[in-house]
Parts: structure tokens; C-alpha cells; sequence
């Protein structure tokens, strides 16, 4: 399609993406922030510890605690998905500059999802024995060497290596797997919306990190951009784990935890082997990863598929960034509503909003009006990850115990080998069909998704609300 034609006259200008608006953005972004991270992490903590008994007799500086575990874990989720995910943003330059094909240049960011994945039952097991700090260390050092190895990399299998490998297994690191068992000591009467908070730094971050991304590229090429990227990542990270007391935040909230890492999670409570051989476990791992084919075979080629329509590229990447802030007010809200309606309602609200974007994208390949990037943004947008910390709070919910950071690495590896292999489909797809071909399996991806959590809310008792925890 012709850039003169479709998309009507001003639809998709945004504030940054017009002549001058650079300047306006950290201000913007500093704006969003506040509203959307640092006021909901200060008033969950302040009111979620409140309400316990060891709440009403500490003092104000044991209080600050949740919020500074619920604040660090959203910032380390942050930098490490805001740099995984805007390579969108990297795609076109990467493309143009290697001259891939679309298929060769999303089987980059396929590899990165792979990694993730992959990583989760790792990261999952060095939480489990080793606690935060060194988990979220090494998840830092691969973040800032990946960043920063990829701006020197001269070949295809260079960038499968560094932005693939490298940078996938350090988001891996800094991600939910390790998050969850944390939050659950802290938080767990309202793990959903805690886990929804935290998981809307991958929004956070997109927002962040693809408009700046574009501007950086747009003014020293990709490869500086990356080295920047890194050098903000050593600056946000690097104080927190020095400084923070990880061994007083690994003991949780009950000071009669013991404060080894290995009795994370309750006490006592479900083993691995338990949970592993639990059928609701594979349902959902199933139902995640099959989710996560179907949104990541669109998500990484949508800063393309804005400008094949008609969009610049700083207008796609700036739309893209609004879908992310959608998306972090997304999870927040369906992570409450998790915990009021019961997670199976919450899924089946996310998969209905899903669907509609998937059909608002596909109709922009015919025609172009100033409603379709609105509803893009308050329907995918909002539903992108949603599913996670509803997956991880029913997982926190129903095993309990020194496993549960193995068992959200075994989830998080069907999401990353779901996502990995729906990013590399979808490149190979769109060589293929185009978008329209992307669009339709996509489709039938969620369909098959939403079978799998039928299945899992099924066994697990047939309510919304309820459920059940596993035994030894």
C-alpha cells in the first residue's frame, strides 16, 4: 500500500512522534510512570501490609519493605523486557542493514522468546537456591553484555547469539520465574494484582524504550543505540544491587520464615514431582504457550506492518509504545480482576479483547479510519500479557512451596517455546502469505489456547474462583 493512501489525515501523530515532540517525551514518560508504577506499588504496599497482623504492630520502615520489593522487581522487569522488546524498533534498521528477508530478521527476536523460555526453569532452580540477588545479578550482566556484544556483531548467527541467546536469557533472569515465589512471600492475598503490577513494566518498558530506541537509531544507527541501551541498563540496575537488603527481602514478610532460599514458598507444601505430574500444570503451560505463539507471530512485525499501511516509522514505534502503556494498565487491571472475579473470568474477558484486536489489525489491511489504532490499542494493547500474572497468581495459589520457582520456570518455558515459535512462524508466514496469512493463523493459535485453559479451569474444580492447592 502507497503511503498517500488510507490512513486519514493526522491518525497516528502523537505527541513525540511530531517535529520537536523528542523533547517532550521524558517529561511524558516521567508523567506515566508516576501514575502508573510509582503510585500503585506505594499504595499496594502500604495497604496490602497493612492489613496483616504482623502489619498493625511493625514499624513505618518494616512497612516500606513491600513496596520496595514490589518496586525493584517491577524495575528489573522493566529494563529487562523494555530492551527485549523493542527490537520491533530494530527490525526495519536490522533488515535494511544485513538485508534479510522478514523471516530471517523475526527468527532473531523467535530466538530471544526461545531463550526466555528456556531460561525460566533455570532462572526458576538458582531462585530457588540462591536467592534474588544472585539471580537478578546474572540476569543484569547478561542484559548489559548482550546490548552491547550485539552492536558489534557483523553476521546473522551473531545476532541469534547475542540479542537471541544472550539478551533473552538475562530477561529471562529478571522476569516472572523468579518474581513469583518473591511476590508470593510478600503479597498473598493479592499475588494477581501484585504479579499484574510487575508485569506491567513489560508495557512500561515497550513504551520506554521503543520511542527512544527509534529516536537513537534515527540519530546514531542501530548499533549505538544498543550500546545506550545498555549503558541506562548498568545505571538503573547496577544501584539496586548493591545497595538493596536482599537478605531481609528474601525472608519475606513472617519473620518466623526461615531465611534460607531453599524454603522459599510455604514451609511445607507441594513438591516438584507433585506438581509436575499435576494435569492442570500442563494444561495451563499448554494454554499459555499456545497464547503466546498466537500474540508473539503479530507483535514483533507490527512497527513493520504500521509503516506497510501507511505510518512512519517513529509514528509505528510511537503507537507501538501506547499499545505498551495499554498493555501495563492491562495487567494491573486484569490481575485485580483476577483476584475479585477469579482468574478463569479474567482469561476469558483478556481472550474476548485479544480477539477483537486481531480482527481490528487484520481489517487495516483493506481500510484505513481513526478508530482502528485507538481500539488496536484498548483491545491487543491492553490484553498483551495479561494472561501471565493471571497463569503465575494460579500457580502461586495452588503449589505452595520450596518448588514454586521451578514451577513457574516450567510455565515460563511453554510461553517462551510458544512465543519463539510463534515469532518465527509469523516471519516466515508473512514471506509467505503477508499479513493477512499472519492474521488468520493467529486466529486459530488463540482458538486452540483458549481450549487448553477451558481444560485447566475444569480439572482444577469447574469454578472461577476456586483454587485448589496440590498436596505433597
Amino acid at each position: 500500500m502507497q503511503e498517500s493512501q488510507g490512513r486519514p489525515l493526522g491518525v497516528g501523530v502523537l505527541p513525540w512522534a511530531k517535529a520537536g515532540g523528542g523533547r517532550r517525551q521524558p517529561l511524558l514518560i516521567s508523567r506515566v510512570v508516576r501514575r502508573e508504577v510509582v503510585l500503585p506499588v506505594v499504595a499496594m504496599g502500604k495497604e496490602e501490609f497493612a492489613g496483616t497482623a504482623a502489619g498493625a504492630a511493625a514499624p513505618e520502615g518494616a512497612r516500606g519493605l513491600r513496596s520496595l520489593v514490589l518496586g525493584s522487581a517491577v524495575l528489573f522487569a522493566l529494563v529487562g523486557r523494555g530492551i527485549g522488546e523493542s527490537f520491533a524498533v530494530f527490525l526495519l534498521p536490522l533488515q535494511q542493514s544485513f538485508a534479510f528477508s522478514r523471516a530471517e530478521a523475526t527468527a532473531i527476536y523467535a530466538v530471544m522468546v526461545l531463550a526466555v523460555g528456556f531460561g525460566g526453569p533455570w532462572a526458576g532452580m538458582l531462585f530457588d537456591r540462591l536467592g534474588p540477588r544472585a539471580l537478578y545479578g546474572a540476569g543484569a550482566a547478561l542484559l548489559v553484555g548482550g546490548t552491547f556484544l550485539a552492536s558489534w556483531a557483523q553476521s546473522f548467527w551473531q545476532l541469534a547469539l547475542t540479542i537471541g541467546v544472550v539478551i533473552g536469557m538475562g530477561t529471562s533472569c529478571v522476569g516472572i520465574a523468579g518474581q513469583t515465589p518473591l511476590l508470593g512471600r510478600w503479597f498473598p492475598g493479592r499475588i494477581g494484582t501484585a504479579l499484574g503490577v510487575v508485569g506491567a513494566a513489560t508495557g512500561l518498558g515497550v513504551l520506554i524504550c521503543a520511542p527512544i530506541a527509534q529516536i537513537l537509531i534515527d540519530a546514531h544507527g542501530w548499533r549505538e543505540a544498543y550500546r545506550i541501551l545498555g549503558t541506562a541498563a548498568v545505571v538503573v540496575l547496577l544501584p539496586m544491587l548493591v545497595f538493596l537488603p536482599w537478605r531481609r527481602l528474601q525472608r519475606g514478610a513472617g519473620e518466623s520464615v526461615p531465611a534460607s532460599s531453599r524454603a522459599f514458598g510455604a514451609a511445607s507444601g507441594t513438591s516438584f514431582g507433585a506438581a509436575f505430574a499435576d494435569p492442570v500444570l500442563w494444561a495451563l503451560v499448554v494454554g499459555f504457550g499456545l497464547t503466546a505463539a498466537a500474540t508473539f507471530s503479530v507483535q514483533p512485525q507490527l512497527v513493520g506492518f504500521f509503516v506497510a499501511v501507511g505510518y512512519s516509522p517513529l509514528e509505528a514505534a510511537s503507537w507501538l509504545g501506547v499499545g505498551g502503556l495499554a498493555a501495563s494498565a492491562g495487567m494491573v487491571g486484569f490481575g485485580w480482576l483476577g483476584d475479585r472475579l477469579g482468574p478463569a473470568a479474567a482469561v476469558w474477558i483478556s481472550y474476548a479483547a485479544t480477539a477483537l484486536g486481531l480482527a481490528v489489525l487484520a481489517s487495516m489491511l483493506w481500510v484505513q479510519s481513526f478508530w482502528q489504532l485507538p481500539l488496536y490499542v484498548l483491545t491487543f494493547g491492553a490484553t498483551l500479557g495479561s494472561r501471565g500474572p493471571l497463569v503465575m497468581a494460579i500457580a502461586a495459589r495452588r503449589w505452595t512451596g520450596p518448588a514454586l520457582g521451578r514451577i513457574s520456570g516450567l510455565i515460563v518455558f511453554g510461553f517462551g517455546l510458544g512465543g519463539g515459535g510463534g515469532a518465527l512462524a509469523g516471519g516466515y508466514l508473512h514471506d509467505l502469505g503477508g499479513d493477512a496469512l499472519v492474521f488468520v493463523v493467529a486466529a486459530g493459535l488463540l482458538a486452540m489456547g483458549a481450549v487448553a485453559f477451558a481444560a485447566a479451569f475444569r480439572r482444577q474444580g469447574g469454578t472461577a474462583r476456586g483454587v485448589p492447592r496440590v498436596g505433597h
